[in-house]
């Protein structure tokens, strides 16, 4: 899109090679991308599972197997969920998992949207042990 955008807009009679403005269009529209993905709106989809995963699960029940290695991830994570976990951590990840936004999960918990995005840092942490 940035090259694109660097075809349509370039003017010769500026006196800059169209390499040059090529890049700094490309670049600046890198830039732009990263900061639009780390945007706060775009904060549950960096810690949603693709959809291929979630489909896959299904298929799960015709292997004995796996099956049994599904239940012992289940059982691991409400381990971690049960034992790991702060109460304020158990709150931040209900609200999260109902789909509620960090500034409402900090207004239910009297505290603020950067407490909460710390929690989940935390929870995430302690999700991917293998203690």
């Amino acid at each position: 899109m940035g090259l694109l955008n660097a075809i349509y807009s370039y003017k010769s009679e500026n006196g800059v090679l169209f390499a040059t403005y090529a890049s700094a269009c490309v670049r600046n529209r890198m830039v732009s991308a990263a900061r639009s993905h780390m945007a706060k709106r775009n904060l549950p989809l960096n810690f949603s599972l693709p959809f291929d995963d979630i489909v896959n699960l299904g298929s799960v029940e015709d292997d004995p197997q796996e099956i049994l290695a599904a239940k012992e991830e289940t059982a691991r994570l409400l381990e971690i969920i049960n034992f790991k976990l702060s109460g304020f951590e158990k709150s931040v990840l209900k609200r999260y998992l109902t789909g509620e936004s960090y500034e409402q999960i900090a207004k239910a918990l009297d505290t603020n949207a950067k407490a909460v995005d710390n929690a989940l840092q935390r929870i995430k942490k302690k999700m991917k042990s293998t203690d």
